[in-house]
């Protein structure tokens, strides 16, 4: 697992650098700190962020069959949530 936070890290940090700094911020002066840069550079990356989402949405939508199901349960879900609090008290 955590070479995959490792690869994450290394992969987001240059292209949100490039992405950034290289398209959207890359002005001098007063135009590097235009509030419009920043706006459009957050859209963008919710965007990518979108995508990718939906990406792993649609990319793993076949194996939802495999997920554990639970037994329906006739118990109150006030009651539940009480005795699952209690030792925390």
């Amino acid at each position: 697992m955590s070479y995959r936070n490792f690869f994450n890290i290394c992969g987001t940090l240059p292209a949100a650098s490039l992405l950034g700094f290289g398209v959207f911020l890359a002005g001098s002066g007063r135009r590097f700190v235009s509030a419009a840069s920043y706006v459009a550079f957050g859209w963008v990356c919710a965007a990518i962020v979108l995508a990718s989402v939906l990406t792993a949405f649609g990319g793993s939508l076949h194996l939802r069959h495999r997920l554990h199901t639970t037994a329906w349960s006739r118990r109150s879900t006030r009651r539940r949530a009480r005795r699952a609090a209690r030792p925390v008290r």
